[in-house]
């Protein structure tokens, strides 16, 4: 089987990516709805950006 790390990642990875699409459905709705850009998403996405590297 996969070593214990590479299921870690894995899993990882799947929990960013769906933390991404909440985020960006969260956009799409509030960009809809014509309200102004919510403040958390940017904090969001460079909390999300410094933390790929």
């Amino acid at each position: 089987g996969l070593p214990e790390s590479a299921i870690c990642v894995q899993r990882f990875d799947d929990s960013r990516n769906s933390a991404i699409h909440i985020t960006y459905r969260t956009s799409l709705r509030s960009s809809s709805m014509r309200e102004p850009r919510d403040p958390l998403l940017k904090v969001i996405f460079i909390y999300y950006i410094h933390n790929i590297k």
